[in-house]
């Protein structure tokens, strides 16, 4: 697609248009193949894989583009942190953890104790009360693309 690109923006676009302005998603792009990905462990585990989902490739471009403006959007309406790292332009977790290193060794060296507790929200996104996540996008003027 990338050497393509010239030739796909124009129909890319209008597809894209039409899903914004209907609020739906061409129907081959709802479908995705799921493998099992291997982390680590036994291979004859099912425990140590997890599913990836291979979803269509215009799919994840229009993903990119509305992620992009949602982060745009949370900024600028201050929604945002700047404490927050991941899907945030130009910061990443190894960026989060330069910061959270840097203020540790700092408090350290102040003579200040420092425990550290790490919590992984793997489930999150699996429980979030959409309605709630509809509002507070509103707030943040994100209702409209």
């Amino acid at each position: 697609m990338k050497f393509c690109a010239d030739l796909l923006v124009t129909p890319l676009t209008c597809i894209f248009q039409k899903s914004f302005t209907d609020s739906c998603l061409p129907d081959d792009w709802k479908s995705a193949n799921v493998i099992p990905l291997f982390k680590k462990g036994s291979k004859l585990e099912p425990d140590d894989y997890r599913p990836v989902s291979l979803t269509c490739v215009s799919c994840k471009i229009m993903e990119s583009v509305i992620r992009n403006y949602v982060a745009e959007a949370m900024t600028k309406s201050g929604f945002l942190s700047v404490f927050q790292h991941d899907f945030t332009k130009e910061k990443s977790c190894a960026t989060n953890l330069l910061s959270a290193f840097e203020t540790w060794t700092k408090w350290m060296d102040e003579g200040c104790g420092v425990d550290i507790i790490y919590l992984h929200y793997w489930k999150a996104f699996d429980s979030v009360n959409h309605a709630k996540l509809i509002e507070k996008l509103m707030l943040a003027n994100v209702d409209r693309l």
